[in-house]
């Protein structure tokens, strides 16, 4: 399984003005989750978890991975109301 950047699940889910309980809410995932991968606690999820935080962050899940080789920069938009 490939392994994220939690630095760049941060970023993306401070880019979107979104709590923890927030990104996991929207993405369909336990409470916990957002946190656990953020800490570094999970540094392999399932690949449908990164998916659903991807379209919640408004990224490629590439851009979420350790060797994604792509940048967050103009890929997360500011959350509307």
């Amino acid at each position: 399984m490939p392994e994220v950047n939690p630095q760049r699940f941060r970023e993306a889910r401070n880019r979107k003005l979104l709590t923890k309980k927030e990104a996991a809410h929207l993405a369909g995932l336990a409470p916990w989750t957002v946190g656990r991968i953020e800490g570094g606690v999970v540094s392999s999820p399932q690949p449908a978890t990164i998916k659903a935080l991807a379209r919640v962050y408004g990224c490629s899940p590439r851009a979420l991975l350790k060797d994604g080789g792509e940048t967050l920069e103009n890929e997360v938009v500011e959350k509307t109301a």
